[in-house]
């Protein structure tokens, strides 16, 4: 019984904390400067996560047939270029307000 209890006030504590952030606002996560290095690792590790679990149920076709790359060049174009970038540009006018940069 008694470690019912705790684990219930930890719960209740933990709820706690976090409500006390959440509403303070002292923990600035405007996307206009650096996040603090403990939110950084926080949102980065929890993104790596995310993007491992959702990758796993996806099959990377053969990409050796010259097809799929053009069909997928063509749409890499119309759908991700604005802010992912085209090979070779520096820079678009969706990527400049991004965070973090999109990688070049």
């Amino acid at each position: 019984m008694k470690i019912v209890k705790l684990l219930l006030l930890l719960a209740v504590l933990g709820i706690g904390a976090a409500a006390t952030v959440m509403f303070s606002g002292v923990v600035n996560v405007a996307a206009d400067e650096p996040h603090s290095d403990l939110v950084y690792w926080l949102l980065e590790e929890t993104r790596e996560n995310a993007i491992k679990k959702a990758a796993q149920a996806i099959e990377v076709p053969d990409l050796s047939e010259p097809e799929l790359l053009l069909t997928g060049g063509v749409d890499y174009e119309f759908m991700c270029s604005g802010c992912h970038l085209k090979p070779g540009q520096s820079e678009s006018d969706m990527s400049i307000g991004l965070y973090p940069a999109p990688l070049i």
